[in-house]
């Protein structure tokens, strides 16, 4: 697989909450998720944007879900969603990102920054919602 050319930075501290960011912003991308892999790499994470719920049928291993709203602020986090749960985010959901299980210190309020690894990359239509910095 690639490397992304994102990060998923914490707005107050610039800690790094996502080292390798990919991105699912269309319907088929969205709909497959982390269907049918063998695990996600730690420090990698899966933003959908937008979705309002996730479920987790066919996945082979669990996950920690955050929910983001429109500005990136984390509004919900559940943390070791196992295989074939349906998970329904709370109001005001714009976007999900999905990280390995047991891996994420996020909590809600949190919010996040893209930012982008490489200079003179252009930002993502998807991507935009999040305040983002170069690099």
């Amino acid at each position: 697989m690639k490397k992304s050319d994102w990060i998923l930075v914490e707005q107050a501290d610039g800690h790094v909450v996502v080292r390798e960011l990919e991105l699912a912003a269309g319907f088929l991308s969205r709909l497959l998720g982390l269907q049918f892999r063998a695990t996600l790499p730690k420090g990698r994470g899966l933003l959908l944007v937008p979705c309002g719920s996730i479920h987790t049928c066919f996945l082979r291993f669990s996950i920690d879900v955050a929910f983001l709203d429109a500005a990136g602020r984390v509004l919900a986090v559940r943390k070791q969603t196992r295989p074939w749960r349906a998970v329904l985010a709370p109001r005001g959901t714009h976007a999900v990102l999905e990280m390995l299980g047991g891996t994420t210190n996020l909590q809600a309020d949190q919010c996040l920054a893209a930012v982008c690894q490489q200079t003179g990359l252009p930002i993502p239509k998807s991507l935009r919602f999040l305040e983002f910095a170069r690099k």
